[in-house]
């Protein structure tokens, strides 16, 4: 099946999948009988549809019988119902936190002017938000949204206002999300081409050092993440560490998974600057990815966090690591990228083990991608195994596609830009006849990190023999 509406039913558990039907089913969402007859029909191939038992022009007989197949009534059926299948995933995210249904039926009240319902409605959301919880962002969100509707009231039906409580509270939760938001624009900023504003980031830096928000476990997280990332401190990367372990209640596993992918990245940069302990650093982070299976809310492994851990796998010196892991878990990689992934991460485990022509084998079984950070990562394995098993043409044919990619790109940033032309630069004088081991180490050795570099050191070594 070619239509997106099968990428989003693949996606879904058995239960996700039978209560979709009940969504399909129910008039309040759908009165599209054809939709509800499209349902029936494939749910019988649920989970993998696949093409060979199942077409469009079955499909369209069954649920048009006695009627010639139309591909353009096929489609609007297909959309309809993907549509539908949209509108169910939101409910499942609503329906699934009540204290925001809570809120949102308070703030219905209000509206409506049912303020004694408006009432009743407070109360029952005072308790249910508990102790416990303020260890978690999303408390300061709910409580600000929870004090907003109290204070629609009058001070006879709710009691005295808080103006300090609800001032701080709102406070927390604005320092909680730009602080977040943030991390992640600083942690992509260096690859990217992005301009910033810090104006507003600057003034929250200096709210979340104040006594009355500086202790909150949210706030002290996030302020911790967000000056990693900011400012390469390596003390905020290790008390991040152990805050997260300290309050393990505070981030969800989908916050985790994205902390985990900004501390990863502060590793790879310091093992760019020449930090090589954050190797084994960055491996336990995998590990850690790993053993609570942080990737759980994106459905499937991304296919960058899959490559990246067999990268660190064989900095590690664990190879067999990195085959176990890829026996256990290709599995889960995202269907179309399960081939070209997989035969990539096993070229880069052949080829760290010196088994050039078993890497070279698995290379040519690797699909092209939009990504062009993977596409790098293709033609740099690729380089390296035509340079050590002396093939320089391929390697200089290599080179000039590869300043191609370089000069075309809108997306990397000139600093991501200049990373990978001096890789290439040092290539072209590695490959020359008459280079010399000891200047061109000398000069890598003066030079700032770059992607490669410790290859192209290697290989300048190599120039003795």
């Amino acid at each position: 099946m070619e239509h997106k509406i099968f990428k989003i039913l693949t996606g879904l558990s058995k239960e996700e999948f039978r209560r979709f039907g009940d969504f399909i089913g129910s008039s309040y969402f759908n009165r599209l009988q054809k939709v509800t007859l499209l349902y029936n029909e494939i749910r019988k191939f649920y989970p993998s549809f696949s093409p060979r038992s199942l077409s469009s022009e079955k499909l369209y007989s069954r649920i048009f019988p006695g009627m010639n197949y139309n591909d353009m009534k096929m489609r609007v059926l297909y959309s309809q119902m993907f549509s539908l299948a949209e509108k169910f995933l939101a409910a499942e995210k609503y329906f699934a936190d009540e204290t925001v249904q809570q809120l949102d039926i308070a703030a219905e009240h209000r509206s409506r002017g049912n303020h004694r319902l408006l009432e009743s409605s407070l109360k029952r959301l005072e308790s249910a938000l508990p102790e416990q919880t303020k260890t978690a962002a999303a408390y300061y969100e709910n409580l600000a949204r929870f004090l907003s509707e109290k204070n629609h009231l009058s001070s006879q039906s709710a009691g005295s206002r808080d103006f300090v409580l609800e001032a701080d509270t709102v406070t927390a939760a604005h320092i909680i999300k730009t602080l977040w938001i943030y991390s992640t624009i600083y942690n992509i900023k260096g690859s990217l081409n992005i301009d910033l504003d810090d104006t507003v980031i600057n003034a929250v830096e200096s709210l979340a050092q104040l006594p009355a928000f500086s202790n909150i476990p949210a706030i002290k997280l996030n302020y911790l993440l967000y000056r990693c990332v900011r400012y390469m401190e390596e003390k905020s990367f290790y008390g991040y560490i152990e805050a997260m372990n300290t309050y393990p209640g505070v981030c969800s596993n989908a916050d985790l998974y994205q902390a985990h992918v900004i501390l990863l990245n502060f590793c790879v940069l310091k093992i760019r600057a020449g930090k090589t302990e954050f190797r084994k650093t960055k491996f336990d982070l995998y590990r850690n990815m790993i053993s609570k299976e942080l990737w759980s809310s994106e459905r499937y492994i991304p296919y960058a966090i899959f490559n990246n851990i067999i990268t660190s796998a064989i900095e590690n010196r664990q190879q067999e690591f990195g085959f176990e892991f890829l026996k256990q878990y290709t599995s889960k990689l995202e269907p179309g990228y399960i081939n070209s992934i997989s035969n990539f991460c096993y070229a880069k485990l052949y080829y760290s083990l010196g088994e050039l022509d078993a890497a070279l084998g698995y290379l040519a079984k690797t699909g092209t991608s939009d990504d062009i950070f993977y596409k790098f990562a293709v033609k740099d394995l690729n380089i390296k195994i035509f340079y050590e098993s002396d093939r320089y043409e391929q390697v200089y044919s290599l080179v000039d596609s590869y300043k191609h990619m370089i000069s075309r790109s809108k997306l990397l940033s000139p600093e991501v830009k200049e990373s990978y032309r001096m890789f290439l630069k040092y290539l072209t004088d590695l490959l020359k006849p008459d280079a010399e081991s000891a200047l061109l180490k000398s000069s890598l050795e003066s030079a700032p990190g770059f992607v490669n570099k410790e290859w192209l050191m290697n290989m300048a070594k190599k120039l003795e023999a």
